[in-house]
């Protein structure tokens, strides 16, 4: 039964027989009509106001369906969202019989031109009314079933575009059991309540969308905080502590009680100077190492050959102290195709998610490099203790402090900018062999547009220790890399020179510029949001877009100064809105066809 808000049929239309109505009844018609369409807009600007005071979608569905229902009575509403770029609907929201629809698991169905009342109201824009549903469903390709208590099956449609601008963004839809239900005069009221809920879905989207910018953001800063923490302890430890310190901060990072961090020797067996089980509290002890047979390829699943992160929720017995890996992650430390470590972690409380399995992975790609330095410059460096045995005190020193560090150095004349001496790191890191370098001077391993920054910097004033950068350094590849360069004067062989340490930034630089830049983004998509937006922090107000300082009669100068006492302002908007979900008896459930 429709209320007094409804209307079935245009009765102010309809024609008048002579002498079966005075002029006073159609004047009352259309009186009546008007009221009716004044309770209706009136109706609508208040489901503007609802729509504004939550950005939750499924509380967005509700508040529309809650109003749609004071107004029309008993409906079956759907909203559907649509992608235009593939040109996809998508079911947001179903009440059908009183029941709200689980529509998590309904597949989304492609657009049809001319087939259904969805698909003809996005090609169109246009409102469609389907009268008989059962004249109407041989030209529907695709429907969805929904399950309710009701057997009966839909026989009249109302379907409204919901357009933002000129874009479709979705459908609203009312469905009734009744052929013939709907009528030209429904569509002003359904229309309305589109437009104004399209609005509302596109701010609660885009909040979203900053939403999930930010936690990828704070994820991203996370992850980057660990590996500098992993890294940091590669530079600074030189033994095989390093290891266990590197498992430790993984083993926390993941939340797990067991890990391995192991390498590779060049029999194929698996050195692991780090084993740990918070169980058994099993550690490895100092100057010691365990080492597993090829069998340990099992870890990386039934080939043993995975590139990425393997899960095994299978137990795997290490022989050591009873260790067992109840769950695991594991993910080998590659150098090209070949596997010169691994890393494990194990027996988490609960499972292990996407987040896990991504941060192995990020973790396993920037520490792999680092140990395939590491596990070179340390056969290099055995050899080199080897070699050194037989030289004196003074060279072996040398040889350890300068020529065998990892962070690439050079000696070079103060008078003439010519290279004296440089160490292995230098090679590596320009390509250029000692030989080459000692016929080189220093504004040959910078671009052109650097050199005159070089002069002016050589004809400064010299401290005896200094540093600066990043410096644009050119490799003999003609790669361009940034460095930061520290150096101190010092005698060689009786010439006034100067040693230089040159540590590559490229990476961080870059990766700063990259937060920046993600910073910029979210700025700019924060701008754009009608409402009020900030961000707090235990300090204060970090962030607040330009229109909201506004709405709170600011500048964003004040609102961001310590004085400012944000609680007054702020609190009326920090109120979270709760939301339900009435899951269908499937039990006492048949199938009704939700037309599309």
């Amino acid at each position: 039964m429709r209320n007094s808000y409804g209307a079935a049929e245009d009765s102010s239309a309809r024609q008048v027989p002579e002498g079966s109505s005075s002029a006073c009844d159609v004047e009352d018609d259309a009186n009546q009509r008007i009221e009716q369409l004044l309770k209706q807009q009136m109706a609508v600007n208040q489901l503007g106001r609802l729509l504004g005071s939550t950005l939750d979608l499924t509380e967005l569905c509700r508040i529309a369906h809650r109003e749609i229902e004071k107004i029309v009575g008993f409906t079956n509403l759907g909203i559907s969202t649509y992608d235009a770029a593939n040109q996809q609907i998508r079911a947001l929201f179903i009440v059908a019989d009183g029941e709200f629809v689980d529509v998590s698991q309904l597949p989304s169905i492609p657009l049809e031109p001319g087939t259904g009342p969805q698909s003809r109201a996005i090609t169109t824009q246009l409102p469609d009314i389907v009268d008989d549903m059962e004249v109407d469903r041989a030209r529907v390709k695709t429907y969805l079933n929904v399950k309710t208590r009701d057997p009966r099956r839909t026989r009249s449609i109302l379907t409204v575009p919901m357009v933002v601008g000129d874009q479709v963004v979705g459908t609203m839809q009312m469905q009734s059991y009744e052929p013939g239900l709907y009528s030209t005069v429904d569509i002003p009221l359904l229309t309305g309540i589109a437009n104004q809920f399209a609005l509302a879905l596109q701010n609660a989207m885009l909040y979203g969308q900053i939403e999930q910018e930010l936690a990828d953001r704070k994820r991203s800063e996370w992850q980057r905080g660990l590996l500098n923490r992993i890294l940091t302890v590669f530079q600074i430890e030189n033994d095989d502590g390093m290891y266990s310190r590197v498992l430790a901060l993984l083993v926390e990072a993941t939340a797990s009680r067991c890990g391995v961090f192991g390498y590779v020797v060049s029999g194929g067996d698996l050195v692991c100077p780090a084993l740990t089980c918070a169980r058994h509290e099993v550690e490895v002890g100092a100057g010691q190492t365990l080492r597993l047979s090829g069998g340990w390829r099992r870890l990386l699943g039934e080939t043993g050959e995975a590139r990425g992160t393997v899960f095994n929720d299978r137990c795997i017995k290490l022989p050591v102290g009873g260790m067992v890996f109840e769950r695991s992650l594991v993910v080998p430390l590659m150098q090209g195709a070949e596997t010169i470590g691994i890393l494990a972690v194990a027996n988490r409380d609960g499972d292990y998610e996407g987040e896990q399995i991504e941060l192995m992975d990020v973790i396993a790609a920037q520490i792999s490099p680092v140990l395939a330095a590491r596990l070179q410059r340390d056969r290099e460096q055995q050899a080199r203790e080897a070699a050194l045995e037989a030289l004196g005190e003074r060279e072996a020193q040398y040889r350890m402090l300068y020529a065998a560090n990892p962070v690439p150095m050079w000696v070079y004349d103060l008078e003439s900018y010519r290279f004296l001496d440089v160490n292995e790191a230098a090679e590596a890191q320009y390509g250029y062999t000692r030989a080459e370098f000692l016929r080189m001077r220093l504004h040959d391993i910078r671009p052109t547009e650097e050199l005159a920054r070089l002069e002016e910097n050589l004809h400064q004033q010299r401290i005896s220790f200094e540093t600066s950068g990043p410096w644009r350094h050119r490799k003999k590849s003609g790669e361009i890399i940034l460095v930061e360069i520290s150096s101190h004067t010092m005698q060689w062989q009786d010439r006034a020179a100067v040693v230089v340490q040159a540590r590559d930034v490229t990476a961080r630089v870059h990766a700063e510029r990259a937060l920046a830049a993600s910073e910029r983004k979210f700025r700019d998509l924060a701008e754009q949001l009608p409402g009020l937006i900030v961000i707090l922090d235990e300090t204060g107000v970090r962030y607040v877009n330009e229109r909201g300082a506004a709405m709170l009669g600011r500048t964003v100068e004040e609102v961001l100064s310590p004085a400012f006492d944000y609680v007054p302002f702020v609190a009326p908007h920090s109120q979270n809105v709760g939301s339900s979900v009435l899951n269908a008896e499937d039990d006492a459930a048949e199938d009704e066809t939700y037309e599309v």
